[in-house]
């Protein structure tokens, strides 16, 4: 008996052990979740708790990555989707190798393990899967042929286009710090009855090492299919034709007999992956060859990109004024996304965004350069940040009130000070407190109020701003120093 679902243009087959399973976890976890010992609390209710998921996942074309400043990713951009279902925040641990990525559940630094994770029976006694909707295999990445290339273990010229599995026998291959790719390896040589020679790499990704066979470098590497692909798209040279695996299962998981977390995750994920948004999403990353021209852009993080052309100003201007120049781009993206003609329905101009009588005190307008706006933006918030230096002594603290103000302006940051200190919050404290009130500043109650001086804000914009801008920036130090 099966069930179907239309999934990514086509129909996943449900069988009924999956519907099994589903219900299966749901009455275990009634009666049973893990619970930490420090907190004492379970794995679900430990998110909900702080508020926030953590999730673990890889750094490569597919799952996690910045373009033109910003983070993208199948596997981001899902691990955000299950974050939004469990109304916490996200963030993101980067770490590819499996066994380091198992090991941060177990240590219960991560929640989940966002990636596309093989079910293997090794993997399973540490670990428990969600139900499984993706397959893929292994392939052989090596140069084309017939150019002749020297092999680096006999510098012989070798001019065969390897086509089967047997043909390994007596290769090398390097692979990065991977258990399942070590595992399929010994597998090979047992089903070929000889040696394959293995180097492990462990200080590099599967990406970098394709990318080395590319340049010829090394001579032949194993890697997921789908990852393959959108790599051999960028390098013409490459060869992927040669499966070296059967297809297997793939999909996220979470820390053994977290049952709460995993029935939560499950529910969500037969759903999500069935709907609009996620085939959308899947389409996205994995049918539109606009992933392959992504990957091949200065602007990729993924092979030393940059995040704008104006990475190199930004440095010392951040410095100059005590910030790390990854806020400021933060910040500039925000602001314009780093286009440099845009104008605002309210007038505010550029790459900064800044408005005409603010920008006429620095000595632009929309005329100036673009790195002449960014110089003007800087010193803006130079003087935004000297007038908060003495109310809010904690840097962390002011940064926020500093994004707000050069938002919205610093009256109505002030305005919402004081209804907090009415209303007996703390003014020095953004989160719950400042922000609170300056959201309430769209409401008749609020900005009519005696202690208000600026009228009326759609105060929950620039609560926003500083939101995207700190979450921006958090993804941006995972990538660029």
């Amino acid at each position: 008996m099966t069930y179907k679902i239309k999934v990514f243009g086509g129909w996943v087959l449900i069988s009924l052990f999956v519907l099994f399973f589903l219900s299966c976890n749901s009455s275990e976890s009634e009666t049973y979740e893990d619970i930490d010992a420090a907190t004492g609390l379970s794995v679900l209710d430990g998110i909900k708790s702080r508020g926030k998921l953590i999730a673990v996942t890889g750094n490569n074309s597919l799952d996690y990555f910045i373009y033109k400043g910003e983070p993208m990713g199948y596997q981001l951009e899902m691990a955000e989707a299950f974050a939004n279902e469990l109304g916490v925040k996200l963030e993101i641990i980067i770490e590819s190798n499996p066994n380091e990525a198992i090991r941060l559940l177990e240590d219960g630094k991560a929640d989940i393990i966002a990636m596309d994770l093989p079910i293997t029976l090794q993997y399973n006694r540490r670990l428990d899967y969600a139900v499984p909707f993706t397959q893929t295999r292994l392939v052989l990445v090596q140069q084309k042929r017939p150019a002749a290339l020297k092999t680096v273990s006999t510098n012989e010229v070798d001019t065969k286009l390897i086509t089967t599995p047997l043909s390994l026998a007596g290769k090398t291959l390097y692979i990065p710090d991977d258990p399942f790719l070590s595992t399929r390896v010994e597998s090979l040589m047992q089903e070929i009855g000889d040696t394959i020679y293995v180097v492990r790499m462990n200080e590099r990704s599967s990406e970098e090492l394709i990318g080395m066979v590319s340049t010829g470098e090394i001579e032949y590497t194993l890697a997921e299919e789908r990852l393959a692909g959108i790599n051999a798209s960028i390098y013409s040279n490459l060869d992927i034709s040669t499966p070296v695996s059967f297809q297997y299962h793939v999909t996220w998981a979470v820390k053994k007999d977290a049952k709460g977390i995993l029935k939560r995750l499950n529910e969500w994920y037969v759903s999500y992956i069935a709907s609009h948004d996620g085939t959308v999403l899947y389409g996205k990353y994995y049918k539109s060859s606009r992933i392959s021209r992504i990957s091949e852009s200065r602007y990729y993080s993924g092979r030393n990109g940059i995040i704008s052309d104006y990475d190199n100003l930004l440095r010392p201007l951040g410095r100059a004024i005590g910030w790390d120049w990854r806020m400021l781009a933060s910040l500039i993206y925000q602001e314009s996304a780093f286009k440099t003609n845009r104008t605002s329905y309210a007038g505010a101009f550029g790459i900064m965004q800044m408005m005409p009588a603010t920008a006429e005190i620095y000595g632009i307008d929309s005329s100036s350069s673009p790195s002449q706006q960014i110089v003007a933006g800087v010193r803006y918030i130079q003087w935004l940040e000297n007038q908060w230096k003495d109310i809010i002594l904690d840097p962390d603290e002011r940064l926020k009130f500093v994004l707000a103000s050069y938002n919205v302006g610093l009256g109505h940051v002030l305005d919402a000070r004081r209804l907090a200190t009415k209303y007996g919050r703390n003014p020095n404290v953004w989160q719950d407190s400042v922000e609170f009130f300056l959201e309430s500043k769209s409401s008749p109650e609020f900005y009519t109020d005696a202690t208000v001086y600026y009228g009326y804000c759609m105060g929950d914009q620039p609560v926003k701003y500083v939101n995207e801008i700190i979450g921006r920036y958090s993804h941006y130090r995972k990538f660029y120093n």
